[in-house]
């Protein structure tokens, strides 16, 4: 089986880790290293993240959502559980309902992270619009380049789980 994306586990890795994901051909890999990311990447193995848990309030969310955006981020949030009552690691299904209601207002599109590796060679691209209002909330397959920076946000949520979700969100885009 081919494996094309990883999350490191306990976030270790070193440049031996680079290095073979590079020979496999593998796409992506996420650290733990708390930043957002640019795009294009400067480097698609050392993806930054923002860890969401139980005590991480909605507001710190939306807060990293709106900077993301008005950096023009690529914004990549990890979640270990979403339930009613989530494990210490996990979040609180209302939250991450009202964060996805808030990243659909602003009119920010929502990314697998197959589509941020899509996004990089140019096979998607993510109009970009000058109010939330009008902004594409998924992105636009096709074939040509991308710009040497996406001109938009873009969010690509990470669930890394064995435990099921209780209750799925009734609102969240897909693809």
């Amino acid at each position: 089986t081919n494996v094309d994306y990883v999350s490191y586990p306990f976030g270790l890795y070193d440049g031996d880790t680079l290095a073979a994901m590079a020979n496999l051909g593998m796409r992506n890999g996420r650290t733990t290293r708390t930043f957002n990311n640019l795009s294009p990447l400067a480097s698609p193995y050392e993806l930054g993240q923002r860890y969401v848990n139980r005590g991480t309030a909605l507001s710190t969310v939306q807060g990293w959502v709106s900077s993301a955006i008005a950096r023009q981020e690529v914004l990549v949030l990890t979640f270990h559980d979403i339930e009613t009552a989530p494990s210490e690691d996990g979040w609180y299904i209302d939250r991450f309902q009202s964060l996805v209601d808030y990243c659909i207002q602003q009119g920010i599109p929502f990314l697998t992270m197959d589509d941020l590796y899509r996004l990089q060679t140019g096979s998607i691209t993510i109009p970009a619009t000058s109010s939330p209002a009008t902004r594409t909330p998924t992105p636009t397959r096709t074939r040509t380049p991308t710009p040497s920076r996406t001109p938009t946000m873009a969010l690509t949520l990470t669930l890394t789980s064995t435990r099921t979700v209780t209750q799925t969100p009734s609102r969240m885009p897909t693809m």
